[in-house]
């Protein structure tokens, strides 16, 4: 059966790829990002079929209010949400001393924040329905040590703490809560860790190479598979293996 899915982030990186990944697995996605633009609808139409289609859902992940606004036009569409993927991110290399509350704030809205009202907001309908899925995207770079890590790192340490938590608070409403954490992904946010040595974040690496977001996107998918129900609360590692 077709799943209904909600994935924020949509229009690039991951998060397109999770969109695509879906799709192709023949289900329906509410692709969310900040603006509709001609492109993304272009592209959105271009990957919806008879039998599955993608809708595009945008808002501002650091407006609260824009958030629940967002979320009410899926709700209205009196469809089950099956799974939510909160991919949206902002990446940041830099040292802590030198970087303003300004700027951490807004790490801290879009990588946690808005993750959680998400969960909140999806809580509501996939309690209802006694079933629902969420997944959430946090990072290696949370168990990771290294200069200029302390902000992104934290932020990405906190949505894994939380995704844990989280499931054992749900497992007994029937809804899985996981997390995928990419390692170093061939996305436009790659550029931000590698600073002014693009082979520094290669040589923690065993696989010595960027991931794909589609290697990403297809761990996401199959962690919605029936086959993988008894997986809850865990933080799923996808980086080829470090060194």
């Amino acid at each position: 059966m077709n799943k209904n899915v909600i994935v924020t982030g949509a229009n690039r990186g991951i998060g397109k790829a999770v969109v695509e990944a879906f799709i192709h697995n023949g289900d329906n996605v509410w692709a969310c990002c900040r603006k509709k633009t001609e492109d993304i609808q272009k592209w959105a139409d271009s990957i919806s079929t008879e039998q599955n289609w993608v809708k595009i859902v945008d808002f501002d992940l650091c407006d609260e209010t824009a958030i629940v606004n967002g979320f009410k036009a899926i709700v209205k569409e009196h469809l089950p949400i099956d799974v939510l993927v909160n991919v949206a991110g902002i990446g940041h290399l830099g040292l802590f001393q030198m970087t303003s509350f300004t700027e951490i704030r807004k790490i801290y809205e879009v990588n946690l924040f808005a993750t959680m009202k998400m969960c909140q907001l999806a809580i509501r309908p996939m309690s209802r329905q006694k079933s629902g899925l969420i997944i959430n995207i946090s990072s290696t770079a949370a168990h990771e040590v290294y200069v200029g890590n302390s902000i992104y790192g934290a932020s990405k340490a906190a949505v894994s703490a939380f995704t844990s938590s989280l499931a054992a608070e749900l497992a007994p409403l029937g809804i899985r809560v996981n997390a995928v954490a990419p390692g170093l992904t061939d996305t436009d946010m790659s550029a931000v860790f590698e600073g002014d040595n693009p082979q520094l974040p290669l040589e923690r690496s065993a696989l010595g190479r960027k991931l794909t977001p589609s290697e990403i996107a297809d761990v996401v998918v199959e962690l919605t598979s029936d086959k993988l129900r008894m997986i809850n609360g865990h933080v799923v590692c996808v980086n080829g293996g470090a060194k």
